[in-house]
Order: C-alpha cells, then sequence, then structure tokens
C-alpha cells in the first residue's frame, strides 16, 4: 500500500456493538422520531379508550333507566312499555352518542395522519443516515494475531488481497466492534469497521470485494438498522446469493424470471 504524509485522524478500538458507527458519527445526530412516534400513539390510545369508557358509562346509565321506566309504567303492556322507554331515552341520549362517534372518527383520522407523516419523516432520517455512512464498510472474517494493530490488518487486506491502492491517510478510522458472548459459538471473529476519507474511496474498494473469494473474509457496506434488518429477512427467505446492496440500496432476485427488484421495506420481501 502507499503511503504519503498522513492528515489528521485516529483509529479508535471501540467496543461499541455491530452495525453501530462512532459516537461522533454524523448519523447518530438525527433525533429520536421513535419515541415521539410511540408517545403520540399512547397519548391517542388514551383518549380513545376514556371515550369508549365514557360511552360504556352511557349504556350502562340507560340500562339503569329503562329498569326503573318499566317497574314505574305498569298500566302499559310489557311490549308497549319497553318500546315507549327506549324511544324516549334514545331522544335523550341520542346527541351524546353522536358526539363521541364523531370524536372517535376524528380521533382515528388525525392518527392516521400523524402516523403517515411519521413514517416519512422516518424514511427521510434513514436516508440521510444511510448517505452518511456510505464512507465505511464492514469487514467480517478478518483474524488479527495477539498485538497486531486492526488498521494495519485491514491495509493489508485492501492493498495485498485485494488489489486496491489506498493511502495511509485515506484509511480515517478503523475498529473492531464487540460482540456479546455465545457459549455455541466462542471461536466467532467480532466484524471490523472500515471508515475512509471519502465515499469514492469506500467504493473502490467494495467494488473489490470479490477478489476475497474463498479468502473467509467479506465485505459489505455499512448499512442502517431498518435496512441490515431488511437485507437478512431477505437472505433468510431468499437466498444469500439472491439478496445484495448497492449504495445502501436492498436489492434480490427471486421467480423463474430472476428479475432484479429493489426492496423497500420487509413487507417486499
Amino acid at each position: 500500500m502507499s503511503s504519503r504524509p498522513k492528515r489528521k485522524g485516529t483509529v479508535s478500538n471501540s467496543t461499541e456493538q455491530p452495525g453501530h458507527l462512532s459516537k461522533n458519527h454524523p448519523s447518530n445526530s438525527s433525533p429520536d422520531i421513535g419515541n415521539q412516534s410511540s408517545d403520540l400513539n399512547m397519548r391517542l390510545t388514551q383518549t380513545q379508550q376514556e371515550l369508549e369508557a365514557v360511552k360504556a358509562n352511557l349504556r350502562d346509565e340507560i340500562s339503569r333507566k329503562v329498569s326503573d321506566r318499566i317497574k314505574n309504567q305498569l298500566p302499559h303492556s310489557a311490549e308497549s312499555m319497553i318500546s315507549d322507554v327506549y324511544d324516549s331515552l334514545m331522544v335523550e341520549y341520542s346527541p351524546k352518542f353522536d358526539f363521541i362517534e364523531k370524536q372517535l372518527k376524528s380521533l382515528k383520522n388525525s392518527f392516521m395522519i400523524l402516523e403517515e407523516r411519521v413514517k416519512k419523516i422516518e424514511s427521510r432520517l434513514d436516508d440521510i443516515e444511510q448517505e452518511n455512512r456510505l464512507d465505511s464498510l464492514i469487514f467480517s472474517g478478518v483474524k488479527q494475531a495477539p498485538g497486531a494493530d486492526v488498521k494495519s490488518c485491514i491495509n493489508n487486506i485492501i492493498s495485498d488481497k485485494m488489489g486496491v491502492q489506498v493511502y495511509v491517510s485515506e484509511l480515517t478510522k478503523v475498529y473492531r466492534f464487540t460482540l456479546p458472548e455465545n457459549p455455541t459459538r466462542p471461536d466467532m471473529i467480532a466484524p471490523v469497521l472500515a471508515q475512509f476519507s471519502s465515499k469514492d474511496v469506500a467504493r473502490k474498494v467494495f467494488a473489490a470485494k470479490s477478489k476475497l473469494a474463498k479468502s473467509g473474509i467479506f465485505v459489505s457496506e455499512s448499512l442502517t438498522k431498518k435496512r441490515r434488518e431488511i437485507l437478512q429477512l431477505a437472505r433468510d427467505r431468499l437466498g444469500n446469493h439472491n439478496v445484495w446492496s448497492d449504495h445502501g440500496r436492498i436489492f434480490a432476485r427471486s421467480g423463474n424470471d430472476a428479475r432484479t427488484r429493489r426492496l423497500w421495506s420487509c413487507d417486499d420481501i
């Protein structure tokens, strides 16, 4: 690998979980829209439950009044008496029921509108986060000798195994994730995140990933949590070779025609 004077930049041995960038990465500055959506949903649901409780109380009150009036109207026949009581109570309580029904309908419509807006905001934030991740790649299966520097390992893989020329200053940050303990797979190797000086450099390295075939090392894009879930579910259902990512977008092939289609959500699988 070629070298030239290094730009400012340090290497971190962070212990972040797989799929998450460091705390200084731009993608982590997005507001927590998911919590806001959950809070809104909870408040609307609570209001709807309160209105339903009012309706139930009105029904109980009507039942009590029906019972009382039946007892007090002995001169009439049972059928006529019940009909008269029902008609009088409907006249009395119908406006209240109409009001509650309108309020419930209005709440449901408002919730649907707000829910759609939240989805659009979440989608836009996911796009922004993914755009910020395009300068990073995930290297899986990278073994590291005791005392060896993980950045040097990645440097050697890129230059020697992938045949890509990347300057030292263009590999700005490298760190290995920390995996939770797994007694069934104690030899599992934690992936390594490599962040480059630009998206173009990362793209150049990613384009040469096929040269690592049969080496036990795999290179993938750094995807958002949402896109990782789509990718994993699609691979579970369609097979690893039929699902891939490109520029942060998830694609799949399935069926006899083997046409390529983009997966926007898990529902598209």
